[in-house]
């Protein structure tokens, strides 16, 4: 019995309270167990106690000087947390940060649980954006909160414990405050309503919430002080509103008057601001409107606008590049010891500083993936490679900041040159318990042993991250866009740049980056994004950049993080279906171990019990329709590198679309209703042999599964489709009637069968083995009392 439950009896000299601290402080965890960096996030191990201490609380009366002491406790966080966001204003206090990093908008639930975000609090809901004048906010005011909202609507941290009742307010305070954003830049002028930085950035944050933009302005949600004037009766209509304010305010100085050209010639710009620029000419919303609207005019100049801007924003980049390198050596030379252990990337750049924030690093790589119709970008991959590696080392030293036990191992691991840090035998025995490839135990999959990729030491608490809520999300999504353009190409990095420091920087920046996720909770972690992020990794090793071959940590990474995801949430179901067909063509990497092979085994059964426990056979036949595979999604099951279990609800809503008529009751009274013979086969429509073979193979799993709990024995239900399966894969030589009524006719087909392998065999022994309990089966009896 594990520590936990044992029950210690009260000590005479030891309050209750005091008692249930003593067996918190006193639990130490079996051996047995293997902690992975996440749950330091998410896992609080005296959960189980905590609702016997509040139950304790709620029951003690407090004294008068408690009740003093109390409220003057309330008192002093109200005056420090007015004195936190004093500088932001009420507007937009919707997530304020604390001294530790913490973000306060995103607290926990009540249950102490990170990840399990709570309704946002009071200060999401009660800004007062809807009575005040609307246009007494200063512009980054206005700024600063639409950003926040979105924030708050659209990434998982926030998003995906909010109610729904809290979700409208919020939708409806969004399409205010983007209100008022276009109202404020709908007629300005540069240099004398506004400045050319604050018009690029405000239209940048509109064009990107153009999709909530248009409803706001022709369907509003909320009502405010004048904003009838505002709004336009129809959705064409406030699409044209905001295309002829963007082409007046802004794309007439880039395209046709080359006002900006001529100011960034003279002052370089910053490399924030010609992102933002060239992510608004690069938008669909922008190239859709002036191939409406100015198809005559405006196409010629504004590709070579953007070719213009494209070559400066390399230029800006390679200012960030070198500025960045240079502070690093000088904090080096002046011995700042963060500078100092810092790791470098494959170019040598120190990775302390942060080169760009991850949404701007997201947009920069979204503007390349569409600019690659107009120009090439092949040259410029490897620069893309190592920023995406910088910003991923970047946040991974942020969450290993919070997790005890991260930094420890962090340099040693690898080289054990420094004798200080080489630790003792017991630390290098739990350590490298991964490389105890001896064990008998490991050599079958009955009882497999976790690999420990990360050793930590076990959670002692909830550990809160230093990072934005959106800081893991848009660095995954440039990540992606990245492999994409990879994908394009299909040429590896070393064949674009000659010199050893790119060579294998696919790989460098894939292993920072599953390195990252791993270390990232998993409220930040988008389950639709991951799954097309491992849809790419497979894609571009079937492309030839074998990302598994020789790595032992990589694909191990990589199925340890698609076995933590929860898909139940996912929307996208299309994806999660193409990446589970992508799976059942992934065989065992070469790994140096078998106890390695067999955890990469465990970890992609685990990954695709959670796919295939929210797919549908609707959703995996999209699935292949979309990725062009041959084959039906039963084969791609069945034949290939996956030998796996299927859920039972899955495969009987398979056979129930490809037999629709295989009910139980047809085949118990099909005979006497219809008056058919018997021994007179039918014919099958509908269902291909290979399928209902693929089908046979599937069910016959779940029958010879060695664990009992696993196991599923047959029943009405599944004896009519195995039934229906042999009367397809006969092609009607048997029919379904012969095979409920006659069970020597099993034997022949089990006779005819022995071709196809040793899964269907057993499946239809046991099949005729239910055929002759039927058979000894009385007629039910009703008993009346």
């Amino acid at each position: 019995m594990s520590r936990r439950y044992v029950r210690h009896p009260l000590s005479a000299d030891r309050s209750y309270n005091e008692t249930i601290t003593d067996i918190q402080n006193t639990f130490v965890w079996e051996k047995k167990h293997v902690f992975r960096p996440h749950q330091h996030f998410t896992y609080d191990p005296a959960s189980w106690s905590r609702p016997l201490v509040e139950k304790a609380k709620h029951e003690r009366t407090l004294s008068l000087l408690e009740r003093l002491k109390a409220l003057e406790e309330r008192a002093a966080e109200a005056r420090s947390r007015e004195g936190t966001t004093q500088v932001v204003p009420d507007s937009i206090s919707i997530v304020t940060t604390d001294l530790n990093g913490r973000e306060e908008g995103s607290d926990m639930a009540a249950g102490g649980m990170p990840g399990e975000a709570a309704e946002p609090g009071p200060s999401l809901s009660s800004s007062s954006a809807s009575q005040r004048p609307l246009t007494s906010t200063p512009l980054q005011e206005l700024l600063d909160e639409a950003l926040q909202l979105s924030k708050a609507l659209h990434m998982p941290r926030t998003a995906r414990k909010m109610g729904l009742r809290q979700q409208e307010k919020l939708h409806a305070q969004h399409h205010l405050v983007l209100i008022q954003l276009f109202h404020r830049i709908q007629h300005a002028v540069i240099d004398e309503t506004i400045t050319l930085n604050a018009l690029i950035y405000t239209w940048f944050v509109l064009i990107h919430e153009v999709s909530e933009l248009i409803p706001a302005l022709s369907q509003p949600t909320i009502d405010g002080e004048g904003l009838e004037e505002w709004v336009v009766r129809s959705e064409e209509d406030a699409i044209r509103t905001v295309f002829d304010s963007l082409t007046r305010t802004l794309l007439t100085h880039v395209v046709c008057a080359d006002t900006i050209a001529a100011r960034w010639e003279q002052e370089h710009p910053s490399l924030e601001e010609v992102i933002e620029l060239m992510s608004i000419l690069l938008h669909p919303f922008t190239k859709k409107g002036l191939r409406t609207w100015h198809a005559t005019t405006s196409l010629g100049p504004l590709e070579e606008s953007l070719l213009w801007g494209y070559d400066l924003l390399q230029s800006a980049l390679l200012r960030r590049i070198t500025t960045v390198e240079t502070t690093s050596e000088e904090s080096r030379d002046e011995g700042d010891p963060v500078a100092t252990c810092a790791s470098t990337s494959t170019a040598g750049v120190s990775t302390t500083m942060e080169w760009l924030d991850s949404l701007h690093l997201q947009v920069l790589l979204d503007a390349a993936g569409r600019i690659c119709t107009l120009t090439s970008v092949e040259a410029d991959l490897p620069r893309y490679y190592i920023m995406v590696k910088s910003q991923a080392q970047h946040l991974l030293k942020l969450h290993q900041c919070v997790i005890p036990g991260a930094n420890r191992w962090r340099h040693w691991r690898h080289t054990l040159t420094d004798l200080d840090k080489v630790p003792s035998k017991e630390e290098k025995r739990t350590v490298f318990a991964d490389d105890q490839y001896g064990d008998p135990e490991a050599t079958t999959l009955t009882n497999p042993k976790a690999v420990v990729l990360d050793p930590t030491t076990p959670p002692r608490g909830v550990q809160h991250p230093l990072t934005q809520a959106d800081d893991v999300h848009y660095c995954t999504k440039a990540f992606m866009r990245l492999l994409e353009l990879s994908l394009s190409y299909g040429v590896r990095p070393s064949a674009v740049h000659s010199g050893p420091n790119h060579d294998g920087a696919l790989r460098s920046t894939t292993d920072a980056m599953l390195h990252l996720l791993s270390y990232a909770p998993n409220y930040d972690l988008d389950p639709t994004l991951v799954a097309s992020l491992s849809w790419h990794l497979i894609g571009l090793d079937e492309a030839g950049f074998s990302l598994w071959v020789g790595e032992t940590e990589r694909p191990l990474r990589w199925m340890l993080l698609l076995s933590r995801m929860d898909f139940s949430s996912s929307k996208d179901r299309v994806v999660l279906g193409k990446l589970a067909l992508r799976l059942c063509h992934v065989g065992v990497p070469p790994m140096p171990s078998k106890r390695q092979e067999l955890d990469w085994l465990r970890l992609r059964g685990v990954a695709m019990g959670h796919l295939l426990s929210v797919l549908r056979p609707a959703d995996l036949d999209a699935a292949g329709r979309a990725s062009g595979d041959g084959g039906a999604w039963e084969e791609h099951l069945a034949f290939y590198e996956f030998d796996g279990l299927i859920p039972i609800e899955l495969w009987r809503a398979a056979c129930a679309a490809r037999f629709p008529d295989a009910s139980p009751w047809v085949l118990a009274v099909s005979a006497v209703q219809t008056g058919c013979d018997p021994l007179q086969g039918g014919a099958v429509e509908g269902c291909p042999p290979a399928v209902a073979l693929a089908l046979l193979v599937l069910r016959g799993r779940l029958v010879t599964e060695k664990r009992q709990s696993r196991r599923a024995p047959l029943d009405e239900t599944s004896f009519a489709y195995i039934a229906a399966c042999v009367e397809a894969l006969t092609e009607g030589r048997v029919s379904k009637q012969q095979l409920a009524h006659l069970p020597d006719i099993w034997d022949e087909c089990v006779a005819d069968m022995e071709r196809w392998g040793e899964q269907v065999l057993p499946l239809l022994a046991e099949a005729k083995t239910y055929v002759l309990s039927r058979r000894n089966v009385g007629p039910n009896k009703v008993h009346t009392f």
